[in-house]
């Protein structure tokens, strides 16, 4: 499998670099299939994981999910566990992907988001359309502000967690009724509200 390849709207926004498209294209939803759902996707460490609880059962599965889906990641990753990050969960430019330990604290369900989140921008890192992604993202980061609304609708991360999100759907269905799967479906709606919440916000500013 190759890394996706936008869809030719959002080729023609990144190609223009314009800010304004992106905006009405985002609001109307017509961006939101622009990549596809990545295939061949192995989620086998969901159901085999044990100790889902404990702190080293949780750094197990990140390992396992980054060693079972190589596909995902033509370039590469490297996963570290540190003890606090000023930046939370994140990618930086070479392709690591940290967890601190608050993270790793958290429940099972919320740390998988989180890392199917940083799998979602390590994906899209790996796309030839990566660097005009990225410069659209800072021209909207320019124009539209930094706060938190804003934030979630700048193009990388607007697509991760599309990505996330469609990653999410996928693990509760092959979970099937588990309580785990029940539990990553709240997470869909968790991130799903949040990004509904994001555009309410940022169409009311700009009324």
């Amino acid at each position: 499998m190759t890394a996706f390849t936008a869809n030719d709207l959002l080729n023609g926004v990144l190609r223009e670099q314009n800010v304004g498209d992106y905006v009405t294209h985002l609001l109307s939803g017509a961006l939101d299939s622009s990549f596809p759902l990545p295939t061949e996707i192995e989620f086998s460490s969901l159901r085999e994981t044990k100790c889902k609880w404990s702190l080293f059962g949780k750094v197990a599965w990140v390992k396992r999910w980054f060693g079972d889906n190589p596909r995902l990641f033509p370039s590469g990753v490297k996963v570290s566990f540190p003890l606090w990050s000023k930046y939370g969960c994140h990618m930086d430019d070479s392709g690591n992907v940290r967890f601190p330990l608050p993270a790793l604290l958290k429940r099972f369900d919320p740390l998988v988001k989180y890392v199917f989140h940083e799998s979602a921008h390590l994906y899209i890192a790996a796309s030839a359309e990566y660097a005009e992604l990225l410069a659209l993202d800072k021209a909207f980061r320019a124009s539209c502000g930094k706060d938190a609304q804003a934030n979630c609708l700048s193009p990388a991360e607007y697509f991760a967690s599309l990505l996330s999100v469609r990653l999410l759907k996928e693990a509760a269905e092959t979970l099937g009724e588990t309580r785990l799967a029940k539990r990553i479906r709240m997470q869909v709606g968790v991130e799903e509200r949040k990004l509904t919440r994001a555009k309410d916000a940022f169409t009311a500013s700009l009324s």
